[in-house]
C-alpha cells in the first residue's frame, strides 16, 4: 500500500491539478470539460439558451463534481489509516522482536556469568586445597586466606544467581 504522502502527491499531480495549474477531475479531463459533460449529461446545455439561462445546471454539476472529490477524499483518508494502522503494526512487532533479542542476550550473558563463576568456585576450591596440602592449616590474616577471600567475593559478583537476577525478571 502506498503511504499518504505518496497519495496525497498523486491526488496533486493526477487527479486535481495539472502542470499548469488548472483543475482537473480523477480521469485528467479539465474541469471545464467535467461540467460541460455534467451539464450535457442533464441536457441542460443547448446551444439556443445563453449562460445565465444555463447557470442552475452548471451549479448542480458543481455539487455532483464536489460529491465525486468528497467520495475521492474519504477513500484517500482511509488509505491513510490503514497505512497508519499497518505502520503500527510493523512498528509494534519490530519492537516485540528487539526486546526478544535483548532479554536472549540477557539469558544468555547471565548463563555465561553463572558457569564462569561455578568454574571459578572450583578453581578457588582446588588451589586452598592445594594451599593447605602444601602448607598445612591457613593463617587466618596470610597472604593466600586474604586472596582466597577476595577470589570468592570476585566469583559471588559474577553470580547473577546471588545477585538478584531472578528479582530483576519479575
Amino acid at each position: 500500500m502506498k503511504k499518504p504522502s505518496e497519495l496525497k502527491n498523486q491526488t496533486r499531480n493526477r487527479h486535481l491539478i495539472d502542470g499548469n495549474g488548472t483543475l482537473r477531475d480523477i480521469c485528467g479531463l479539465k474541469f471545464k470539460h467535467i461540467l460541460t459533460a455534467l451539464v450535457k449529461k442533464s441536457g441542460a446545455i443547448q446551444k439556443k439558451y445563453n449562460l445565465e439561462e444555463q447557470i442552475e445546471n452548471i451549479v448542480e454539476g458543481l455539487f455532483i463534481c464536489a460529491k465525486d472529490l468528497k467520495q475521492f477524499s474519504i477513500k484517500i483518508a482511509e488509505r491513510h489509516r490503514q497505512w497508519e494502522e499497518e505502520e503500527r503494526q510493523r512498528e509494534e512487532a519490530a519492537s516485540q522482536k528487539a526486546l526478544e533479542l535483548a532479554r536472549r542476550k540477557n539469558l544468555e550473558e547471565q548463563a555465561q556469568c553463572w558457569m564462569q563463576s561455578i568454574n571459578l568456585c572450583a578453581f578457588i576450591d582446588a588451589c586452598e586445597k592445594q594451599m593447605t596440602n602444601a602448607r598445612g592449616q591457613l593463617q587466618t590474616d596470610s597472604v593466600e586466606t586474604k586472596w582466597l577471600d577476595w577470589a570468592r567475593k570476585h566469583a559471588r559478583r559474577l553470580n547473577p544467581l546471588a545477585n538478584g537476577f531472578i528479582e530483576k525478571i519479575n
